[in-house]
C-alpha cells in the first residue's frame, strides 16, 4: 500500500517499465530506486511575472522495498523514505514523506511537482520558480506519515537537474518561457576511475619467512565528485608483514551516487635465502680385528628460514657413495652435506672421517699331527702348511721354529715322539700374532691282510642256496705270515665251500701281530634268486552299461593267484581300482603283480569298460521384445531352470533326461504375454492354456521348443507415451492465429454480416481471399467469421481448421483439429470469449502393425486486450478429455481415456517507424495430458502415463512498404522467432521430447492494389539449431475484387 496522496486526475495512472535496481553497498537501506522519469509538462499561461508559476510536472519512479521500518506494532509492514526537492547547493526546498507496503519487488508510482511560489499542498511538492532543481529520495527508518519528514538514512537516488525556465529564444520553451521537461532523467551512473599499483615482488626479510611491504596508496577520481578516497576491501595494508607467496590487495572506490569501481594488484614475497647446514668437526673410527674398513657414525642437519628443518644430502671423496654407518676405508675421507629448500636455495658444509688399522694378523696352523713311522724306518717324513693374513696387508709369510729338535720344517724326517712347532706373523702396522701345533710319531704298523673281491652268484637250479669257494691270507712286517680267522654274518659258521643262502653274507677276516697291532678286512658273498613267479589264474575284460546321468558302476572281480621257486610270492594290485569300487565311465585298466622276496615279478592286466546309455534332450528357446526371466518348473530336476532373456533371446541349452514322458510349466515375467509357441518334433508340444511344455523322449532324441513373448506392459506404455507426446506437439503447434483477435481489439472488425477469412472481410467488400500454408507435410486453412449483426453488434463467431502429417523416430501419422468460438467486445480495446477445439490423431508405429488413434476435445475461455498503446495481451485456458484406441500386436484393440489441459499467454505489439513496421511478440504455451490406467486384452495392467510440454516462443516481424507503379504497394517482411522447449516430462516413463532451443525464420511480401486486390507470399524455415526437427513452409494469399 502506497501512502502518498495524489491529485484525482492522476489517480489510477501507472508507469510500465523495468530497470536494474540501484544497490548501495555497505548502506543499511530499505527501498531502492531504479529510475525517475518526467512526463506531461503543463505550460502555464499568464503574465511574465507569473510565467511558469503553478505549472505542474509529473514525475514517475520505480522502486522496490526490502526492509520493514514499522515499529508501532501495526498489522501492515511499511518501508519508509522521504522525497525531497533540492537546489544546486543541496538545500532542501520541499519534502514529502513516503510509506510503501513491504515487501514489494517492483513499485511504479507518479506524483506531481508544482512549479511556483504557492505553498505545499497535501497532494503535490513545490519546486523553485525559474531555477534548476533536483529530485532526491532518502532512506528513513521512522514513520513519514506527517511533517517533519525525517530523512535519517542513505540517499537512494538523486536525479539530474531539472531546469523549468530559460529565455524565450530557446526553441524548447514556449512563449511564456516555461520549458517543456517531458522525457527521461536518471542520476549519476558513471563510476569513479580507480588507480592501483602494478603487481610487484620482494624478498623475505633475513632469517624470516615474511617481509614488511609498503606500497603507494591507490587513488580514485569521479566525474561528479572529483577525488574519491578508495577503501581497501581485501589483502594487507601498506607497511604490514606479508606472508610468503602471492597476496592480492583489493581496493574499492564509490561516489556519492553509489557508483563503485573495484581493482586489485598482487604482492609476491619470494624466498632467496639459502639453508644453514650443521656438521661435526671430525669423526674417527678403527677397523677392528678382522675388517679393513671402519664404520663411523655421525649426523648432519639443516635449517631454513622458511621451511625450518630440512633433510641433507651426503657426498664423499675420494671414495664416493658413503654415508654414516657405511664401511669407510683406512685413511681420511672428506664428507660434504648439502641441503636445498623448497625455493631451490642451496647450502653446504664439509668435515673429515679418519679410519685407523688396529687389527693383528691371523695365523693359520694345522691341528696337532700324529703319524706312524714310515715302513721299515725309525722316523717319519711329515709335511704340513701354515699361512698368515692381515685385515689390511692381506697375505703375509710367517716364520717357523721347532722344539726340542730345532730347525725342522715341513717335509723333514721327524723322530719318534712329540715336536712343538711355533709360527709367527707381523703386519705393516706392527701388530704381531704367534700360534703353535705338535707333531707326534708312533710305531703302530699293522699286518697286511689279503681277501677276494665281493662275490655275486645265483642259486643252484631248483634250490634256494649256492656252494661258494674263496681264499684269504695275512703278512706282518715283523712277524711274517699270519693265519687269519674267518667269521660270517648274518648266517654264522660258514666258510669256503659252504652252501650260502639267498641274500648277502658278510665274511670278516682278522689278523694280529705280536705287538698287538691288528687289522680286519671284509668281503661279501651275494646269492641272488633269478627265477620269476608264475600266475596260476587269469581274468578277462569286464563290460558294464549305466544310465547317462550316472557317472560310475560298482564292479567286483577275484584276486589272481601265483607260485615261486623260493616258496614265497606276493600278489598285489599295482594300478586301477579295487574290486567293489565305483568305476567311472570309460575304460579302467587293472594290473596285478606277482613278486617273490628276491624282487622277481610278473604282471597281468584286464580292462573294466563302463558305458552310458544316451539321454533324450529338451531345449526351450525364448524370443522376446524385452529382457526378463522365465522360470521352468518340473518333476524332472534337469528342467527346473530360469531362462535369462537378454538382447531379445534366451535359452535353457540342452537339458538331458532319461528317456520317458515329461512336463514342465513356465512362468512369464510380470507384464509379459506369450504371442506364439512351437516344437520342432511331434513328440513335443506347448500348451499355453496350462503354461506347460510336454515331451516324449527316447534315447538320443533332441527336441527344441520355442516361446515368443512381448513385454505388454512396457511396450504398451511406451506406445502410449510416444502417442500423447507427439499429439502434444501437434496441439501446441497448431493454435488459433492471433490476427483476428488483434483486428478486433484494434477496432478493425468486419462490417455487419460479413465473413472474416484470414483477416480479410467478405463478401460485403466484394472480394474473397484465399490463404494456404504448407509446412513439412502440413496444410493449414483458417476460416474465422465475424458478424456484428446477426448474433449481436459486439459479438463475433469464428472457426479454424488444421491438418498435418508428422513423423518421429517411433511413429508416423496424421493430425487434424477444428477450433471454433465466440467472443464479446467487453471494452473498445478488449474481448472475452469461449473457445472449443476437436482433434483427431492417428499414429502407426514404424516397422510394426501397432497403431494408436484418439479423438479429443477442449473447452475454455480466452481474453485479448490492449494493455498499453500498441501492446496487447492474449490469454486462453482449456480443459478437456480424449478417447483413444491402441493396438500393440495388431490382433487386439484396447481403449483408454485421458484428461488434458492447455494454457497460453502471449504479449505482442506493433510499432510503426516511417515505412517500417515492427511487431515483437512473446508467447508461453503449456499443455498436459494424463491417461487413465487400464487393463489390456492380455490382462496386463497399464499404468497412467502423462505428458507435459512447455514452449516459449519469442520473435519479431519487420515489414516495410514500397510504393510501385499503377498505385500498387509492395510490403516485404521478415520474421525471426526463437522457440524454447523449457519443460518436457512424463509420469511413469521418459518423455520423448527433449528440452531444447531452436529458431525459425520467415521471408515474404504482400502486394496491394487500388481495386481490392492483394497478393501475399512467404517462405519459412523452422528448426535452426535443432538437429532432430526441421520444417520448410510456403504461404500464399490472394484477394480479387468481383
Amino acid at each position: 500500500m502506497l501512502k502518498l496522496r495524489s491529485r484525482s486526475k492522476l489517480a489510477g495512472r501507472f508507469f510500465l517499465g523495468a530497470a536494474t535496481a540501484l544497490l548501495l553497498s555497505n548502506v543499511a537501506m530499505a527501498t531502492s530506486v531504479t529510475s525517475i522519469t518526467t512526463s506531461s509538462a503543463q505550460n502555464a499561461t499568464g503574465t511574465s511575472g507569473t510565467a511558469c508559476t503553478d505549472a505542474e510536472v509529473s514525475l514517475q519512479y520505480t522502486l522496490q522495498t526490502t526492509t520493514n521500518d514499522r515499529t508501532d506494532g501495526g498489522a501492515l509492514p511499511y518501508d519508509y523514505s522521504v522525497l525531497r526537492i533540492i537546489d544546486a547547493d543541496n538545500n532542501v526546498i520541499a519534502s514529502l514523506g513516503l510509506a510503501y507496503e513491504y515487501p514489494r519487488a517492483s513499485i511504479q508510482y507518479g506524483f506531481p511537482v508544482r512549479i511556483g511560489t504557492s505553498t505545499n499542498s497535501t497532494d503535490s511538492v513545490v519546486a523553485p520558480t525559474k531555477r534548476p532543481f533536483r529530485v532526491q529520495i532518502v532512506e528513513s527508518t521512522t514513520s513519514t506519515n506527517s511533517p517533519p519528514y525525517a530523512a535519517n538514512g542513505a540517499v537512494l537516488f538523486t536525479s539530474a537537474s531539472f531546469d523549468p525556465y530559460d529565455p524565450v529564444s530557446d526553441p524548447n520553451y514556449d512563449a511564456s518561457g516555461c520549458k517543456n521537461v517531458s522525457g527521461g532523467y536518471t542520476g549519476d551512473t558513471t563510476p569513479p576511475v580507480l588507480t592501483v599499483p602494478s603487481n610487484f615482488s620482494v624478498n623475505t626479510d633475513p632469517g624470516a619467512d615474511t617481509a614488511v611491504v609498503t606500497y603507494t596508496a591507490p587513488t580514485a577520481n569521479d566525474n561528479i565528485d572529483g577525488a574519491v578516497t578508495p577503501t581497501r576491501t581485501a589483502g594487507l595494508a601498506s607497511g604490514a608483514t606479508f606472508p610468503l607467496g602471492d597476496t592480492i590487495i583489493t581496493y574499492r572506490a564509490e561516489d556519492a551516487a553509489g557508483n563503485s569501481t573495484t581493482d586489485s594488484f598482487t604482492v609476491t614475497v619470494v624466498d632467496n635465502e639459502a639453508p644453514v647446514v650443521s656438521v661435526p668437526l671430525l669423526v674417527t673410527a678403527n677397523t677392528g680385528p678382522t675388517a679393513n674398513t671402519g664404520t663411523p657414525y655421525f649426523s648432519t642437519s639443516a635449517n631454513d628460514n622458511v621451511d625450518g628443518s630440512i633433510p641433507t644430502t651426503i657426498t664423499t671423496s675420494p671414495t664416493t657413495g658413503l654415508n654414516a654407518g657405511d664401511a669407510f676405508p683406512v685413511g681420511t675421507t672428506t664428507v660434504t652435506a648439502t641441503a636445498t629448500d623448497s625455493a631451490g636455495n642451496v647450502g653446504s658444509n664439509s668435515f673429515s672421517v679418519v679410519v685407523t688399522d688396529n687389527g693383528p694378523p691371523v695365523v693359520t696352523v694345522p691341528s696337532d699331527i700324529v703319524v706312524s713311522v714310515d715302513p721299515g724306518e725309525a722316523d717319519a717324513v711329515v709335511s704340513f702348511s701354515t699361512s698368515a693374513t692381515d685385515n689390511v696387508d692381506g697375505s703375509l709369510t710367517p716364520t717357523i721354529s721347532s722344539s726340542p729338535t730345532t730347525g725342522l720344517d715341513s717335509g723333514d724326517a721327524f723322530p719318534v715322539g712329540t715336536t712343538t712347532m711355533s709360527v709367527r706373523a707381523e703386519d705393516a702396522a706392527g701388530n704381531v700374532t704367534t700360534d703353535t701345533f705338535d707333531i707326534t710319531v708312533n710305531d703302530n704298523e699293522i699286518p697286511d691282510i689279503t681277501v677276494p673281491a665281493d662275490i655275486t652268484t645265483t642259486t643252484d637250479p631248483g634250490l634256494d642256496t649256492a656252494i661258494v669257494n674263496f681264499t684269504v691270507s695275512a703278512v706282518d712286517i715283523v712277524d711274517g705270515s699270519i693265519t687269519p680267522t674267518i667269521t660270517t654274518s648274518p648266517t654264522t659258521g660258514l666258510s669256503s665251500g659252504s652252501p650260502y643262502p639267498i641274500g648277502t653274507t658278510t665274511v670278516s677276516v682278522r689278523a694280529e701281530d705280536a705287538a698287538g697291532n691288528s687289522d680286519t678286512k671284509q668281503f661279501t658273498i651275494t646269492v641272488g634268486d633269478g627265477e620269476n613267479p608264475v600266475f596260476t589264474s587269469t581274468q578277462s575284460n569286464i563290460n558294464i552299461d549305466i544310465p547317462f546321468d550316472e557317472s560310475s558302476a560298482i564292479v567286483t572281480y577275484p584276486t589272481p593267484t601265483a607260485t615261486d621257486n623260493s616258496g614265497s610270492v606276493t600278489v598285489a594290485r599295482t594300478s586301477g581300482l579295487a574290486s567293489g569300487s565305483a568305476f567311472p565311465v570309460g575304460t579302467t585298466t587293472i594290473t596285478h603283480r606277482a613278486e617273490d622276496a628276491a624282487g622277481n615279478f610278473v604282471d597281468q592286466s584286464f580292462n573294466v569298460i563302463v558305458a552310458r546309455i544316451p539321454p533324450g534332450t529338451l531345449e526351450v528357446r525364448v524370443n522376446s521384445s524385452a529382457d526378463g526371466d522365465i522360470v521352468l518348473s518340473s518333476s524332472a530336476a534337469a528342467f527346473n531352470q530360469t531362462i535369462n532373456v537378454t538382447g531379445g533371446s534366451g535359452t535353457t541349452g540342452q537339458m538331458l533326461v532319461r528317456p520317458g514322458s515329461y512336463a514342465a510349466t513356465y512362468a512369464l515375467p510380470a507384464g509379459f504375454v506369450l504371442t506364439s509357441s512351437s516344437c520342432d518334433s511331434a513328440d513335443g508340444q506347448v500348451l499355453p492354456s496350462l503354461n506347460e511344455v510336454q515331451v516324449d523322449l527316447v534315447s538320443g532324441q533332441n527336441i527344441v521348443c520355442t516361446l515368443t513373448m512381448v513385454n505388454s506392459a512396457a511396450d504398451t506404455s511406451e506406445q502410449v507415451q510416444n502417442f500423447i507426446d507427439g499429439r502434444a506437439r501437434q496441439i501446441v503447434g497448431n493454435q488459433p492465429r492471433q490476427s483476428r483477435r488483434l483486428a478486433r481489439v484494434q477496432g478493425t472488425t468486419p462490417q455487419p454480416g460479413g465473413l472474416n477469412v484470414l483477416g480479410y472481410q467478405a463478401p460485403n467488400s466484394g472480394h474473397l481471399p484465399v490463404g494456404v500454408s504448407v509446412a513439412n507435410d502440413a496444410i493449414e486453412v483458417n476460416y474465422p467469421t465475424s458478424q456484428e449483426e446477426g448474433l449481436a453488434k459486439e459479438w463475433d463467431a469464428w472457426a479454424e481448421a488444421t491438418f498435418s502429417r508428422f513423423e518421429t523416430d517411433f511413429d508416423e501419422g496424421s493430425f487434424a483439429t477444428l477450433h471454433m468460438g465466440v467472443d464479446y467486445l467487453i471494452t473498445p480495446t478488449s474481448i472475452l470469449g469461449i473457445g472449443a477445439s476437436i482433434d483427431y490423431t492417428h499414429a502407426d508405429v514404424i516397422g510394426s502393425t501397432a497403431y494408436t488413434n484418439g479423438l479429443g476435445f477442449m473447452v475454455g475461455p480466452y481474453y485479448t486486450g490492449e494493455i498499453s498503446e500498441n501492446l496487447y495481451l492474449d490469454i486462453s485456458a482449456k480443459l478437456g478429455r480424449s478417447y483413444n484406441n491402441i493396438a500393440t500386436v495388431g490382433t487386439t484393440e484396447d481403449q483408454f481415456g485421458a484428461t488434458r489441459g492447455l494454457f497460453n499467454a502471449s504479449l505482442f505489439g506493433e510499432v510503426e517507424l516511417d515505412q517500417l513496421t515492427v511487431r515483437p511478440d512473446i508467447s508461453l504455451n503449456y499443455f498436459y495430458e494424463r491417461t487413465d490406467a487400464f487393463v489390456n486384452s492380455f490382462g496386463v495392467s497399464i499404468a497412467e502415463q502423462e505428458t507435459r510440454l512447455g514452449d516459449l516462443t519469442f520473435g519479431t516481424t519487420f515489414a516495410w512498404s514500397q510504393p510501385l507503379d499503377n498505385n500498387w504497394t509492395m510490403t516485404p517482411y521478415v520474421t525471426l522467432d526463437g522457440i524454447w522447449t523449457f519443460d518436457s516430462a512424463a509420469a511413469n516413463g521418459a518423455s520423448t521430447i527433449g528440452e531444447q532451443l531452436r529458431a525459425k525464420t520467415e521471408f515474404g511480401f504482400t502486394l496491394k492494389g487500388d481495386a481490392n486486390q492483394s497478393l501475399d507470399f512467404s517462405l519459412a524455415y523452422d528448426g535452426i539449431g535443432d538437429p532432430n526437427y526441421r520444417a520448410l513452409s510456403a504461404k500464399f494469399g490472394l484477394s480479387v475484387g468481383f
